[in-house]
């Protein structure tokens, strides 16, 4: 490109402002295709504000498909119990009597000392065993080991099984409560046998220690024994022997009940020696107890706790049923048909609330139920029973249930189907554009059908009926400007009255009308979204190519006006050359 400076050549030729104007009609071609490029993502881009108002519309009939008639139950006293109707449920009433609230058992274990107490003896063997079941459900068996053997580990093992209730460790208070259950000590001193019985109470460490000293010396003689607890650091009872003979503690015999809630672990025994002391096993800081609750309710649910302490099998005799170690959890007891409460059998442990069925009567029927939340009583009714009536048995309040249609879910769903048409036709009228305004896909014959279409379902007739067979009657109906509005009132008046052909009619219409939409949504939409896409691409094709080519021609049209410049400025140079010669010629022959 010698001899252009700027925009010229050296001939004075504007080589770049030829190319340009040559190039300006060369690119006549490339603005067609670059305009029906914007024209393709416009149309790519309404297609999806449409696809999304018309599937939004669809999403809101397909609620409406396979609609049923609506029921509701009604409580006279929600503070006795509330109730749910489904589709199945009859409209009518029932009156009801509630005797008593399904319970689910809960037992609780003697009293120890501290949470960490030790429960089980394992002085003879590595292990122990106990086997829960609840109800008639599947028995689960648990291994008490040394890593278990707390009153803590004992709990969490038990929720570990899951064997259908839940174990706590409850702290009854920070001092020692002595009753019936833990307030003997069976001793032996200088060969005699003594038990001493403490006084039920509420005690401190130090309180329960005098008491202890007060009536073992009120059996072996005064002096004879010294208790003390250390609240302080070892948080321990002790028991000195000061008498002159020797003394034996019987931890592991039945009459003694005190050594759990003392920290004495429930061995055989324990001798103590004229001026020896006997210190528990245990740190006890207050009363403890281990609470079980079955996680149902009912008579069916009961908890039912077997000990194997031998590793021979679980024979609930002899020392598996004698309170001491494990077997202080063993439990099987019969009870009471009315009450609940244990009658017999083995029950070392103690029930805080009977497992019992709801009491009731429907239209005068007295039933009996597991559970408090009920669901075969009233056909299609679940009624949740709250409280019980204290005077059932004499002179009991009188409940209505009451099942009735309810147009409210529907309602609700029409709602949201007038919301989603009013969106999809005011996308539609966007697109479509007006007199004013050409929209962007004006005159599309996809667009144009489906506005058609929309425009027609409060003129259709839907269902079977010859009277209930249209939007209208149930007061969805279209104003001057086509704008779909809802008037639940007309709907709730008919529904009271003739819920089953509105439903017919509501399932014709959604049907219908969510067959049509799917076809938009799944095909005619995507179709022709998938349609402007691929010419949008052969489009971007074209314009790749076209550029490529018109920057090729361009470099080509430098080039033939570079060389068109050299040329002229050659000639030029060739031009004042001879001029040159003919003047000095010129200048010679004159001069003759």
């Amino acid at each position: 490109m010698a001899g252009v400076t700027g925009t010229s050549g050296g001939s004075g030729l504007d080589i770049r402002s030829i190319v340009e104007q040559l190039m300006k009609v060369e690119r006549q071609p490339l603005l067609k295709m670059q305009r029906k490029e914007v024209d393709y993502q416009a149309k790519i881009s309404a297609y999806a504000t449409l696809l999304t108002s018309v599937s939004g519309l669809k999403s809101a009939i397909t609620s409406l498909k396979n609609s049923t008639v609506g029921m509701t139950a009604t409580s006279s006293d929600a503070s006795y119990f509330t109730a749910t109707a489904s589709t199945s449920a009859t409209a009518g009433s029932t009156t009801l009597q509630i005797g008593r609230l399904a319970s689910a058992q809960s037992i609780y274990s003697v009293r120890f000392g501290s949470q960490t107490a030790a429960v089980a003896d394992l002085s003879s063997v590595t292990s122990q065993k106990i086997k829960i079941q609840v109800g008639s459900g599947t028995e689960k068996e648990i291994t008490i080991d040394s890593s278990k053997n707390t009153l803590n580990g004992v709990k969490d093992a038990i929720n570990a099984a899951g064997a259908g209730l839940t174990a706590s460790v409850v702290k009854e208070t920070d001092k020692f409560v002595i009753d019936a259950n833990n307030n003997t000590i069976k001793f032996n001193y200088n060969s005699i046998t003594y038990t001493a019985t403490l006084a039920a109470s509420t005690y401190t460490g130090a309180e329960l220690a005098t008491e202890i000293t007060s009536k073992m010396n009120a059996q072996a003689g005064a002096g004879t024994f010294t208790a003390d607890y250390n609240s302080t650091s070892a948080t321990k009872f002790t028991i000195k022997n000061n008498g002159p003979a020797s003394a034996d503690f019987l931890w592991g015999d039945t009459v003694t009940t005190a050594q759990q809630i003392l920290g004495f672990s429930p061995i055989s025994s324990t001798s103590v020696s004229s001026g020896a002391t006997v210190t528990g096993q245990g740190t006890v800081d207050g009363t403890y107890k281990l609470t079980l609750t079955s996680t149902s309710t009912g008579t069916n649910n009961r908890i039912t706790i077997k000990v194997d302490e031998d590793n021979l099998g679980y024979s609930e005799a002899g020392s598996e049923i004698d309170k001491l170690g494990l077997s202080v959890l063993a439990f099987n007891p019969t009870y009471n048909s009315t009450t609940g409460a244990t009658t017999g059998g083995t029950k070392n442990l103690e029930q805080s609330t009977a497992g019992l069925d709801a009491k009731m009567k429907a239209n005068g029927i007295e039933l009996f139920r597991s559970s408090n939340t009920i669901t075969d009583v009233v056909t299609g009714v679940t009624i949740n029973l709250v409280k019980a009536d204290a005077n059932y048995d004499t002179t009991p309040t009188n409940l209505t249930l009451t099942v009735a249609v309810d147009s409210s879910s529907l309602s609700a769903k029409l709602t949201s189907m007038v919301s989603g048409y009013n969106t999809a036709m005011n996308a539609i009228n966007s697109l479509k554009g007006n007199k004013v305004q050409r929209g962007v896909l004006n005159g599309d014959s996809t667009l144009l059908t489906l506005s058609d279409t929309l425009q027609r379902i409060t003129t259709n007739v839907y269902g079977t009926s010859t009277t209930v067979n249209k939007l209208a009657t149930i007061g969805v109906t279209h104003d001057k400007k086509g704008v779909l509005s809802f008037d639940s009132s007309k709907l709730s008046s008919l529904y009271s009255s003739n819920a089953s052909d509105v439903t017919t009619m509501v399932n014709s219409f959604a049907s219908s009308l969510d067959s049509t939409l799917s076809t938009y949504v799944n095909t005619a939409i995507p179709t022709r979204q998938d349609g402007y896409k691929q010419s949008l691409k052969s489009v971007q094709l074209s314009e790749e190519n076209l550029n490529r080519n018109l920057s090729l021609k361009e470099k080509a049209l430098l080039n033939k006006f570079i060389k068109l410049d050299d040329l002229l400025n050659r000639l030029q140079g060739t031009s004042n050359y001879l001029q040159q010669q003919m003047s000095k010629l010129g200048k010679i022959f004159g001069g003759k």
